[in-house]
């Protein structure tokens, strides 16, 4: 919409903080769309927060876009705490919704912290471990009705020197969630493929192998050549791709 619109925005959101707020609230503009409140418990209204988002939201007249704001919320109970710690608490809870337009508030809970805290190490354990090679090719077999082994599905564990071998779900959504997935995802087509050429040359031609594609791959790779690719240079043929 523009940038006049954006600055209408914003102006119009610190004129309605400014009009709703308790003098007993500190408020203000932190970030590019980022404003904070810090105020006593017994001001806190959903009901009223509710209206003021209702109210910004007017600014676009449009029937395909709406603007969707977060709420998030952190109640403190340790008055020894730094501003600027639960100031970055409110905002960690914004994070952990954001992409959810179902949800407008979000409150703090010591899970997200432990949460958080669980995804960045295993983001900065990512790029070593996939140098590494530490991520390992597993096969899900597939039977027929007659219970004949006709192929399987391909998935990736990490094999973790400190904790052992890791399964997806522990891992890949956090990959997917920080837009890391496709390189793991290439990575794991690509021993799918080479496995798949192995089976050939030991004449199990008519075995398939099916992987699995984030929806999320399509923003950072021309899936098709990455594939294609695959398949002439270990000469399998695509049928037995799934």
């Amino acid at each position: 919409f523009g940038e006049k619109t954006g600055d209408e925005i914003l102006k119009k959101q610190a004129m309605l903080i400014k009009k709703y707020s308790h003098k007993a609230n500190v408020y203000g503009r932190i970030s590019s769309n980022g404003f904070a409140i810090f105020m006593p418990c017994k001001y806190y209204n959903e009901d009223k927060i509710l209206k003021i988002i209702k109210s910004m939201q007017s600014i676009i007249s449009d029937g395909i876009y709406k603007m969707h704001v977060y709420i998030g919320v952190y109640k403190a109970t340790d008055m020894t705490e730094s501003v600027e710690i639960m100031y970055d608490k409110a905002r960690m809870t914004i994070e952990a919704v954001k992409g959810d337009y179902q949800r407008v508030f979000m409150h703090y809970d010591d899970r997200m912290m432990k949460q958080m805290v669980y995804e960045n190490n295993i983001l900065s354990e990512f790029g070593a471990a996939m140098n590494e090679g530490l991520f390992e090719l597993y096969l899900q077999p597939q039977v027929d009705r007659d219970k004949n082994i006709v192929g399987a599905e391909a998935f990736t564990c990490w094999a973790h020197p400190v904790r052992g071998v890791i399964m997806p779900d522990k891992f890949y959504p956090v990959l997917e969630k920080t837009g890391h997935a496709h390189l793991l995802d290439a990575q794991m087509w690509k021993m799918a493929i080479k496995h798949l050429g192995k089976w050939k040359d030991m004449g199990a031609e008519d075995m398939y192998l099916a992987v699995k594609i984030s929806s999320k791959d399509f923003y950072y790779l021309n899936i098709y050549d990455v594939l294609t690719g695959c398949v002439e240079e270990y000469g399998v043929n695509p049928h037995n791709l799934k």
